[in-house]
């Protein structure tokens, strides 16, 4: 990796176009941490930071707990990083953000106009947006500029950290500065985001296109992901390739603040998918080799890909002091 961009990433991301990602480069890497000894490890640890960060940090759920809501924030955090100061109508709009899912996220996420226009007003509700500071006072409600509020960036700050501390003491994954302050760093979020919407846009690539069958419906259940979470913390490598998980449905659920019933339909569903092989414990579960690998595998790629645009994302943000002054960035 060179002080600004991995190696996965044949341009530097700010001028992101199609081809500057190399699929090839970057699975090739995160298939060599998943395989490296011990991995499981990091994968445990790397769920323990993420549960962390949602047990300190409630709010956290909210955003993630499914994908339209997930990527219409950090499409309000990319479009205010990138706003006209001088244009008081640019930044977050509601026609701008529809414009995101009609164009960018079709391919791969249909969201329908009222499903966007619910996630919108769950968004204001709850304090993550905001009427833009200053906004220009149009009478059409979807060209009003809207904007992230301190939660919301507060939020997503805490999101990146949870990733960061996962490449803590790894020499596969080096930070360029501590955690806390490479997440201090003003724009950071906008940044950073902005680099995964280009991704999308560009290349049109999404982290789980190549998992598509096993482990795409965990992240589009409904909490799906913190009980992936739990399960991951809590799983024991065995010699035999499997991997033990000494962790009752009853327990998952207190610990992820899910139902029983959800937990159980998720526990269903991954058993329908042959997550599960026996014999197991009592109140325990046995992972089936595929699916340790897969878990490990997809626990790598995600570090390698949070941990090479985040480094890159404040590695610009030093370059231009400009970006980091501007009033109002995220």
């Amino acid at each position: 990796m060179t002080p600004w961009r991995p190696a996965w990433l044949r341009t530097h991301p700010q001028a992101w176009a199609f081809g500057t990602l190399d699929r090839a480069a970057l699975h090739a890497t995160s298939r060599a941490l998943a395989a490296r000894a011990g991995f499981e490890q990091r994968a445990s640890h790397f769920a323990r930071c993420w549960l962390r960060v949602q047990a300190d940090h409630p709010a956290l759920r909210s955003v993630f707990r499914n994908t339209p809501r997930y990527l219409l924030l950090i499409a309000s955090a990319v479009l205010h990083h990138r706003r006209d100061m001088a244009d008081p109508l640019s930044g977050v709009t509601p026609s701008r953000l529809a414009q995101f899912f009609s164009h960018a996220v079709r391919a791969h996420l249909h969201v329908s106009a009222s499903q966007l226009k619910a996630v919108l007003a769950h968004a204001r509700l709850h304090g993550l947006l905001q009427p833009a500071t200053g906004g220009a006072d149009v009478m059409d409600a979807r060209f009003r500029p809207l904007e992230p509020t301190p939660l919301l960036d507060g939020i997503l700050r805490q999101w990146i950290a949870g990733f960061l501390r996962a490449c803590e003491g790894d020499e596969a994954l080096p930070l360029p500065a501590p955690v806390d302050a490479m997440i201090a760093t003003p724009g950071l979020v906008g940044e950073m985001f902005g680099y995964r919407l280009a991704a999308l846009e560009q290349d049109r690539f999404i982290l789980w296109e190549d998992f598509a069958q096993p482990l795409a419906w965990v992240l589009r259940h409904d909490h799906g992901y913190r009980v992936f979470l739990q399960m991951t913390e809590a799983m024991q490598a065995l010699p035999d390739g499997t991997a033990l998980v000494p962790i009752t449905a009853q327990e998952i659920s207190r610990r992820a603040a899910v139902s029983r019933g959800t937990v159980r339909n998720l526990l269903a569903d991954a058993q329908a998918h042959g997550w599960f092989v026996e014999p197991a414990p009592a109140g325990a579960r046995r992972l089936a080799p595929k699916t340790l690998q897969v878990t490990l595998q997809w626990t790598a790629l995600e570090l390698v890909w949070m941990h090479g645009l985040a480094c890159a994302a404040w590695a610009r943000l030093q370059a231009s002091p400009q970006l980091v002054a501007a009033p109002g960035r995220s």
